[in-house]
Formats: structure tokens, sequence, C-alpha cells
């Protein structure tokens, strides 16, 4: 296909240059690497409509557990293995919630003022609960259960940090380590699909992109 395009050849004149263009399967090898390259930008995992299908499919993957992707760390190493972990701080995954409530509930359980009064138990449960935060692998907590009159409450809470480790690595982490792998497979699929003579067949044909003989649009 022939059509004319307007070249500014010195300040106050244009030129009609004549161009041929070629639909993408019209063009060479390695002139169609170059559309791929141009179409998907510098680096795909950067672009916006990937990562959309990539928080769709994670959200998709996190919703029998009560999660979305809103909720946890999602790192990509070298653009391309994807790690999911919780955010540094507070856990803000409902599920993982009740879990941390479980684990203060054990430790709290058999002290005196709880089998005397067992109503207390869930409000100081949540309360020890909503001091643990998460730092990289291990939970810690903000301050001490100190209102509990007679008790070593800086002592209570760092057994319930060590109840909570050992329930994200038992309970949480392979969860998230089966969610990574899974996300990983399906961004290599992803990637290969968007860097594929199908992908860019049917991007160029929809939006009607012509190019030149070297594969720069027209």
């Amino acid at each position: 296909m022939k059509f004319k395009k307007l070249i500014k050849s010195d300040e106050n004149d244009y030129t009609n240059v004549t161009y041929k263009g070629y639909k993408y399967e019209q063009l060479s090898d390695e002139a169609k690497s170059k559309v791929r390259s141009w179409l998907n930008g510098d680096n795909l995992y950067w672009e916006d409509y990937f990562q959309e299908d990539l928080a769709s499919f994670i959200n998709e993957k996190l919703k029998s557990y009560n999660a979305t992707s809103n909720d946890l760390k999602i790192d990509w190493d070298g653009y391309d293995r994807c790690t999911i972990d919780l955010k540094e701080g507070r856990s803000y995954w409902p599920a993982f919630d009740t879990i941390l409530v479980d684990c203060a509930k054990q430790v709290l359980k058999d002290l005196p003022t709880f089998k005397e009064d067992p109503t207390l138990l869930e409000d100081w449960a949540r309360e020890a609960a909503s001091d643990m935060y998460y730092s990289g692998g291990y939970f810690e907590t903000y301050s001490g259960l100190n209102d509990i009159d007679g008790y070593d409450g800086y002592g209570l809470s760092y057994k319930i940090s060590d109840l909570c480790t050992e329930a994200y690595e038992e309970k949480i982490k392979p969860i998230l380590e089966d969610v990574s792998r899974d996300c990983t497979n399906f961004a290599e699929k992803q990637e290969e699909y968007f860097y594929s003579d199908e992908y860019a067949k049917e991007t160029c044909d929809a939006n009607e992109y012509l190019f030149d003989e070297d594969g720069n649009v027209l």
C-alpha cells in the first residue's frame, strides 16, 4: 500500500514523499522483531496492561484464602520470577489475622485471669494479635501486655510472636510460595504470547498499523 506524507525539508517548505506501507505479516523477521518490541515497550513487566493481567490472576488465586494482591507484597526478581509475601508491618489479611488471634489465645487461655472469666480472652487475644507486626519472616511485638496484673506482659507477647511465626511458616508461607510459583508460570506464558506473531498481527490489524520495510510505524 502506498500513501503520501508531508515532510518538512526546510523552515517554510514541505515536500510530499511517497511511502510504501507494509502490514505486519509482510515484514522481514528482523522488522517483525522490532515491531514486537515496540508494541510491548522497553520492559513488558512495567506495562500497565501486563500488571493488570497479573493482578487479576493473583487475586483469583487468593480468593479462596480471603485475600487480594493489595494485602500482600509482590516482587519480581529480574522481572521474571514472582515472590509473594506478607507486607512489612501489621497484617491486613483477614484469614491470617484469625490465625494471629488463635496464637494469642493459646498463650493466654491458661492464665488464671482468663480461666476465671473466659469472656475476657477474646478481647485480650485480639489486642495481643494487633500488637504483632511482620518483619522479614518473623513476627515481633510493638508492646507487651502490661495491663494484665501480675504477669510478664513482654514475656507473653514474645511467646505469642514465636507462635505467630511458626503459624506463618506452617500455614501461610506454603500458600504464598504456591501462588508465587503459579504466578511466575502465568507471567512466562503471558510474556510468550505478548511477544508472539499471533499477538503482534492481531494488534496491528486491529489498529490498522502500517510499517516501513525496517519495521518503523508509519
